[in-house]
């Protein structure tokens, strides 16, 4: 491993949450600290360090054949991955070092409030949001029975699960204006008028596209939808440069209400694409070209290691407690 600034510069990596030296719970305690590559060190971040063999298994999962035994597969490791990221709230091992000891939470409405930009979800009608969806789900090809399918879930009230969609976009705009994108925000290469709403029915384009661009591909002309679902899950190492301004190619100014979501955006000129929190951060702003050293790291990793072994029965089943009767 190289000493100079890449991916697989060598890094003081502390494997554990914290760890217990001369009766102190520490982080960086001396029986807690290792060198590790730098890509590697990034993507874990604070979440357990079996995270890496789960996210090894999961890249090599991809060339199985048989679409049965990945789906099977993929989902031990999704239920594998939810459960982690359990156990990392309940032991508060997301929160910043210097308060890991600390267990107080932002509250979910004073994080949203932070949202200057945010509109009220109660004054969101989300059959009409809905109705606009359809449409761009048509414009790929996709007929409304397809879309819902993969696209749109139920809430436990029986209505189109839309809600949850807003806090996740408020949030990302939010993190992508103040730390993502922050230096073309500074010099004025924002699209200022991108709204929550609008970024939900740009989810809508570059899905839909995402699918048609599947059901195009050779090996998958004859696949099912569940396939091409599962599919579409795994992806690392995308040809998009960190390094340079977010656009999400927004064509027209004003408000959401008079803004057609078919035309609105320009997918040509969009610098924006989805991708897991691991692979953001793995690939950092080091060039293109670097990923796929990163990937083949990744895929070294070994499900058991003297830092953290994978029991069984991690992705068997998620870790809920059962509500009392």
């Amino acid at each position: 491993m190289p000493w100079s600034r890449d991916p697989q510069q060598i890094s003081n990596e502390a494997p554990y949450p914290f760890a217990v030296s001369e009766g102190q719970v520490l982080y960086h305690a001396p029986n807690n600290v290792c060198n590790a590559m730098l890509a590697l060190s990034w993507m874990k971040r604070r979440f357990s360090i079996i995270i890496l063999p789960l996210l090894a298994l999961h890249l090599g999962i991809h060339g199985e054949r048989d679409f049965q035994l990945r789906k099977g597969s993929w989902a031990w490791v999704f239920t594998a991955l939810q459960n982690i990221a359990f156990s990392n709230k309940i032991f508060s091992c997301n929160l910043p070092h210097k308060v890991q000891n600390e267990l107080e939470r932002w509250p979910l409405k004073s994080l949203l409030e932070r949202h200057k930009w945010l509109t009220s979800q109660s004054e969101i009608d989300w059959k009409e949001t809905y109705r606009r969806l359809l449409p761009i789900a048509k414009n790929y090809d996709l007929a409304p029975d397809e879309s819902n399918y993969r696209f749109t879930t139920s809430s436990y009230r029986g209505v189109l699960g839309l809600g949850k969609s807003f806090e996740t976009s408020s949030g990302m705009l939010y993190r992508a204006r103040k730390y993502c994108n922050k230096h073309a925000v500074a010099a004025g290469y924002d699209e200022t008028d991108m709204y929550p709403m609008k970024l939900i029915y740009w989810w809508a384009h570059h899905l839909c596209s995402r699918v048609q661009d599947l059901k195009k591909a050779p090996n998958l002309k004859s696949a099912t939808s569940e396939e091409i679902a599962f599919t579409i899950l795994g992806r690392f190492g995308l040809p998009i440069d960190h390094g340079i301004a977010m656009i999400f190619g927004l064509t027209a100014t004003g408000g959401v209400q008079a803004f057609n979501p078919i035309d609105g955006f320009d997918i040509d000129q969009c610098t924006v694409t989805v991708e897991t929190a691991t692979t953001n951060t793995a690939t950092g702003n080091f060039p293109a070209t670097s990923w796929d050293g990163v990937r083949q790291a990744l895929s070294r990793v070994p499900l058991s290691h003297p830092c953290g072994c994978i029991h069984p029965d991690t992705g068997g089943n998620l870790w809920v407690r059962q509500r009392a009767r």
